[in-house]
């Protein structure tokens, strides 16, 4: 009688990725090797409404170097803001619409020196002239208000920019391209935008393709951005706090864009939460994965995801356990989670330790049986019968062992 081999049912979690109320404010202390899960006192800093230019700016350079050594250096970031808006004002024409067009010009010629599609952080731009769409929307927002006019940020499917408010009327203004103030008819504009940028002009007539954002929203962009780049190198860690920042900082929101660049906030934190919980499942890391857990969904609470982030940790460890032919250890294991396991992986999880510890008895009586034990073959069939009654396997094992005894 050939042995028969351990059924292995456990799989490993997937990665869990996604695209891109109020921040909990738990005191509670994160493990080393968990990021922190409250927001940082420089976002619960800022107010809801009524930005001065200044306020915003202070805003936009937060959001771009929070986390990094680079925010040591916010102060001379800051100091070279000032100095744009003060030499941009010496030369502010009188006519809104001008002052507007001419904010747009302002940009170009000092500082908005090379389009780069990754480059979303201020302090970048004023070092280097390397912008994107948000970055520049973000800058020309702040020098905006320093001119003293009404700024909002636009956000299409995969693009952001600025309108102002003038008299009533409202001008779109194409960061990217100095050409960009008011694009619909510019030829100069669309001559280069889509070729420069990759993206496609929506006008304002097409205003299911678009949405108006305030100016928190549009600098929380920049956040968005950087939690992008940082799960693409894997840096989930350091994505976590980002993520919870930016729902601390939109937590006054009423509405959310329809925009796929703008995600839910909350939602946005949850996806990071399991981004990075995944890191322990895949890396078979369980006993992490739990505590990360214990630790994150109490402030985070979503029952299903929550639910079958453990069942897939539990799953993981119940195959470690298959795996080594532990099947005791296997169903000790079972039994310490089965209050934390959702009904059906613990009823599947239950049926795979029973089938591998009746192979397990099938394999001991096989052994017996093979030397000729017949006697000792048939108590271990009867007693695996009496623990698993109606199994047709030992009840075929007892019969055999009884044949061979009466022979």
């Amino acid at each position: 009688m050939k042995y028969h081999r351990f059924i292995l049912g456990a799989v490993a979690l997937a990665a869990m990725c996604a695209a891109f109320p109020a921040s909990a404010q738990s005191r509670q202390e994160s493990p080393a090797a968990f990021p922190r899960l409250e927001s940082s006192e420089e976002v619960r800093g800022f107010v809801s409404g009524g930005y001065t230019w200044q306020e915003l700016a202070r805003m936009a350079l937060w959001a771009s170097t929070a986390g990094l050594p680079e925010a040591a250096s916010v102060p001379r970031f800051t100091a070279l803001l000032e100095d744009a808006a003060a030499q941009m004002e010496q030369a502010l024409p009188e006519d809104p619409r001008q002052r507007a067009e001419y904010v747009l010009t302002y940009l170009h010629d000092r500082y908005l020196k090379a389009y780069s599609a990754l480059q979303t952080r201020i302090d970048v731009l004023l070092t280097n002239g390397r912008f994107n769409c948000v970055s520049s929307a973000v800058f020309y927002t702040i020098l905006a208000n320093a001119a003293g006019l009404e700024v909002f940020g636009v956000v299409t499917r995969d693009h952001a920019f600025a309108t102002v408010r003038i008299n009533g009327e409202t001008i779109d203004v194409e960061t990217t391209n100095r050409y960009g103030f008011d694009p619909g008819n510019r030829t100069e504009f669309h001559d280069r935008f889509g070729q420069t940028t990759g993206f496609a002009y929506v006008p304002a007539r097409n205003y299911r393709e678009r949405a108006e954002i305030g100016l928190p929203e549009l600098v929380s962009l920049i956040l968005s951005n950087r939690i992008t780049e940082l799960e693409k190198s894997r840096r989930y860690i350091d994505a976590v706090p980002l993520a919870i920042d930016r729902e601390a900082m939109l937590a006054y929101r009423s509405k959310i864009p329809n925009s796929a660049i703008f995600a839910d906030p909350h939602d946005d934190v949850l996806d990071r939460l399991f981004n990075f919980g995944a890191v322990f499942v895949n890396a078979r890391r369980e006993e992490d994965a739990l505590r990360w857990a214990d630790f994150a969904a109490p402030l985070y609470p979503d029952e299903k995801r929550w639910a079958d982030y453990v069942d897939a940790a539990v799953n993981n460890m119940l195959d470690k356990y298959i795996r080594g032919r532990d099947i005791a250890g296997a169903r000790d294991l079972l039994t310490h989670y089965q209050d934390r396991l959702t009904p059906g992986i613990l009823a599947r999880l239950d049926s795979l330790v029973t089938q591998n510890e009746i192979v397990a008895i099938h394999n001991t009586f096989a052994a017996q049986y093979n030397k000729r034990d017949f006697v000792g073959a048939y108590a271990i069939a009867a007693e695996g019968l009496a623990r698993f009654p109606g199994n047709k396997q030992l009840a075929s094992d007892a019969a055999l062992a009884n044949k061979a005894q009466q022979q």
